[in-house]
């Protein structure tokens, strides 16, 4: 019966020393250092052409409710440099086009691409016109458009890196 005991709780010894968990993979959730990338998106909403003097004038406002998506190479948050892929991480921008997004970082100076949703839309582009009399008039047309944009920043862990940045235009 001893005998019978002692081969039933060595047998047990052997099957939980076999079940051992080995972490074969980093995660996301391993890097306990972070970062904030805090930012500002904007659009052109009215291009104004001063024909008679040449400037012109832009006219820019925060971008609501679009979501940003912040890529970093996983080969700058393995420790041994040798990740493959990318690590995607997303936030949405508030009413007056502002977000924050927390990634983690192991190293100062990693690369973090921020890539605000790309959308259809349009602007409006005012022509002030002199004529030979002095007269002023204006010609106004909205110009339908592509929005996209697409920034590298650096980052460092705790660190708070500012994205201020405005979508650029492309007309359709």
């Amino acid at each position: 019966m001893l005998k019978k005991v002692f081969l039933v709780a060595l047998s047990t010894l052997f099957f939980a020393a076999g079940c051992k968990k080995e972490q074969t993979s980093l995660s996301i959730d391993d890097i306990p250092t972070k970062a904030r990338i805090v930012g500002n998106i904007t659009c052109m909403t009215q291009l104004v052409d001063s024909t008679h003097n040449g400037n012109s004038t832009h006219i820019y406002a925060g971008v609501s409710n679009r979501k940003v998506t912040l890529t970093i190479d996983n080969s700058e948050l393995a420790p041994n440099g040798k990740g493959e892929g990318f690590s995607v991480f997303a936030g949405i921008t508030d009413m007056n086009g502002n977000f924050d997004i927390e990634v983690p970082v192991i190293d100062a100076n990693t690369s973090v691409t921020v890539i605000p949703e790309p959308f259809i839309g349009s602007y409006v582009h005012k022509t002030v016109i002199k004529d030979v009399y002095d007269t002023y008039y204006e010609e106004t047309e909205n110009v339908e458009a592509l929005f996209s944009a697409s920034r590298t920043f650096s980052v460092s862990p705790y660190g708070i890196t500012v994205a201020d940045f405005e979508y650029n235009t492309q007309k359709r």
